[in-house]
């Protein structure tokens, strides 16, 4: 038993490296299939062979390894529909035409100010029967709105929008995320171009109408606004109404993940079916109703939740251990964990790009592996102590885990953690038993009183703690740079530092030595790179101009006196500034003329004035200069025209134009996102 599962973890291992590699090389169907097939039949064979030495065979193991890899970018390509010839995209027409496409909504997500947004299958595209997912734009408006269901199906018409690249350097690459999940495009509705035709009944649509009633029912009892935005997330995996201003505090007290349906959710909601069943006898027959309620239990719970990629991996991951431990089959846990990383990925390897996978399988692991070590380090013998230890211990080993993903994704580290998890922990095992009990009663209709009201109140004593704990901001440690190279050095001294800390033997010590001096080799490698480049950097800068100049670690900002005054808080120069690991030095108003690695850069500000015996390389206009351009390219032919984004629109339109009949390159940053020069 023991040997077929560290098998399996050893193929799963190989099937998440054949996801990520067929990720970036993007190898055809026909190439995955026919070395997927090649590979079957030579591991067969090796098979045979070894079976018939009855010995272990090195190059049996090698094929089934490698097979393993093709296995899952096989995989990856099997589940790539943009491979599929029916789907919409090979259906779009140029920039600006209008489609007639109907869709069936699957997803609401978040709402914007001006904009309902939903994630929608498409059925047919101007009249073609295809495929693929696609984002629905509508504006908030339009009168359909309110009344547009999960599973509604619909006609819309509009221009269909490719996913844009980030307008400006290190930002969060929107279209990527979308393509992650699918989706290959966006749709932006024209009025009120929404016309309801028909609903599709399946387990979406059912899944969002019960929660649907039993949202509609608790705001019938008089629920707080605001703490049903969070109940409706903690249970209901439904984030889209809660206030920016509570997530902000969430993840500033480090508490963000209580937001989002997780392990921890499905855990807790495990305790309480065993603390409701605890009365049943030991026996074969008790077992198999113990296993087969908590296995309802977890997937009702899943259904409900919306299906999301944290529940299905959570109640993945239970369900393995509930099996294992009500039929008492010896499991291994770290073997647990990877066979249903690999049953999830089967189905569906986009999850492996998903930050919430990611998060929860390495926090999950960190705590099965470190969670034992940190125990026996103090060993209390009250037992009240004794459940804060474990508080404690969970909490650090998850933190531990989590810590290089977090900060290499979200450049911050909530430093109040750890007395986050200390006090609410307890309460949240509370809050959820309450709440998953309303939520069943609210489901049929009856919701008592003193239930809902004392729900209501937990809730809004959670709220009011997490936003004590964030008002400590001092604790909050932000902006910290971290690339993908640096994270992975990280997570491998933290892995070589606690195997010594567990068993302190020489070939240990050299390992984690060597992992300390790697990452020191790459933390020293990354800033003489950075040291040594340079880059004048126009950004896309809202109604406004914004040029930087970085050499080395050093950013100079050109702008006007009230963007250099905020300049800590543009949100198009931060991430920009992170991912270089630099600072912002002296701040300059802009100039006329820059001369930047050996190109003449003239700045037409709204004067409009062009000396007549200047010859830039690069013409940059800035605030609309009422401006003569064909003229002054008849006389002057720059190598290249830039217009940011603090121009009126149609004078940019009118500017492109010119430029096209003098054959010469036009950029438009409010279109074409930043421009650079290195």
């Amino acid at each position: 038993m023991k040997a077929l599962q560290f098998a399996l973890s050893r193929i799963t291992l190989f099937f998440v490296v054949g996801i990520i590699i067929n990720a970036n090389v993007n190898f055809s169907f026909l190439t995955t299939i026919c070395l997927t097939i090649v590979c079957l039949i030579i591991a067969v064979m090796g098979w045979i062979t070894a079976k018939q030495h009855l010995r272990s065979n090195l190059f049996f193991g090698v094929i089934i390894a490698i097979l393993s890899v093709w296995c899952g970018a096989f995989t990856l390509t099997a589940h790539n529909d943009y491979l599929h010839q029916d789907h919409y995209k090979y259906l779009v027409g140029p920039k600006n035409q209008m489609h007639l496409l109907r869709v069936t909504v699957t997803e609401k997500l978040k709402t914007t100010a001006t904009k309902q947004r939903y994630i929608a299958n498409v059925n047919s595209f101007d009249g073609k029967s295809c495929i693929g997912k696609i984002l629905l734009n509508i504006d908030r408006k339009t009168p359909i709105m309110g009344k547009l269901p999960i599973g509604s199906v619909i006609m819309v018409t509009g221009r269909i929008t490719p996913h844009a690249p980030p307008y400006n350097p290190a930002q969060f690459d929107y279209g990527k995320y979308l393509d992650n999940k699918r989706v290959a495009a966006q749709l932006e509705l024209i009025g009120a171009s929404v016309h309801i035709i028909g609903t599709n009944k399946n387990m979406y649509y059912y899944a969002a109408a019960i929660r649907e009633r039993i949202i509609s029912n608790l705001q019938k009892s008089h629920f707080g606004e605001k703490e049903l935005a969070v109940i409706a997330a903690l249970i209901l995996g439904q984030q889209q109404e809660i206030a920016p201003e509570i997530i902000k505090d969430y993840q500033y007290a480090g508490a963000v993940h209580v937001l989002s349906v997780s392990g921890l959710h499905v855990g807790y909601l495990m305790l309480f079916v065993n603390f409701v069943l605890s009365r049943l006898p030991k026996t074969k027959k008790a077992n198999l109703i113990r296993v087969t309620t908590v296995l309802i239990a977890l997937w009702t719970f899943t259904f409900i939740a919306g299906l999301s990629p944290s529940v299905i991996r959570s109640a993945t991951m239970f369900s393995f251990v509930a099996v294992g431990m009500y039929l008492k089959r010896e499991t291994y846990i770290f073997h647990t964990l990877l066979a249903s990383m690999l049953s999830i990925l089967i189905v569906s390897p986009h999850f492996l790009f998903d930050v919430g996978f990611q998060l929860s399988y390495t926090s999950l692991f960190f705590i099965l592996w470190l969670e034992p070590y940190l125990s026996a380090l103090w060993k209390p013998k009250s037992r009240a102590i004794k459940y804060v230890r474990d508080i404690m211990t969970v909490s650090v080993a998850a933190q531990i885990g989590a810590l290089p993903l977090s900060i290499y994704y979200f450049h911050q580290f909530p430093g109040l953690f750890f007395i986050t998890n200390l006090i609410i922990l307890p309460g949240l095992g509370v809050i959820m038993a309450f709440g998953v009990t309303t939520m069943l009663l609210a489901a049929v209709g009856f919701v008592p009183h003193f239930l809902s009201k004392t729900l209501e109140w937990m809730v809004w004593a959670l709220n009011k703690t997490i936003g004590w704990i964030a008002s400590f901001e001092t604790f909050i440690i932000k902006d910290i740079p971290l690339n993908l190279l640096m994270m992975a050095g990280l997570y491998l001294f933290i892995v070589c530092l606690f195997l010594y800390l567990m068993t302190r033997v020489y070939n240990r010590a050299i390992l984690m030595l060597t992992s300390l001096v790697t990452l020191q080799c790459i933390f020293i490698g990354t800033h003489w790179r950075m040291q040594s480049e340079q880059e004048l950097t126009v950004f896309r800068c809202r109604k406004s101009s914004l040029i930087c100049i970085r050499k080395g670690e050093t950013i100079i900002p050109f702008s006007n006196d009230s963007t250099l005054k905020r300049i800590d808080e543009i949100r198009e120069l931060n991430p920009y500034r992170i991912s270089k690991f630099s600072i912002v030095a002296e701040r300059q108003s802009i100039p006329n003329f820059l001369f930047y690695n050996g190109r003449k850069i003239y700045i037409m500000d709204s004067s409009g004035i062009y000396p007549s015996n200047l010859k830039p390389e690069v013409l940059l206009l800035t605030s609309s200069p009422k401006v003569n351009l064909e003229r002054i390219l008849s006389i002057h032919t720059p190598q290249i025209i830039v217009a940011d984004a603090s121009n009126y629109k149609s004078y940019v339109k009118l500017w492109g134009q010119t430029c096209y009949k003098q054959k010469i390159p036009f950029h438009a940053v409010a279109e074409k996102g930043y421009f650079q020069i290195r």
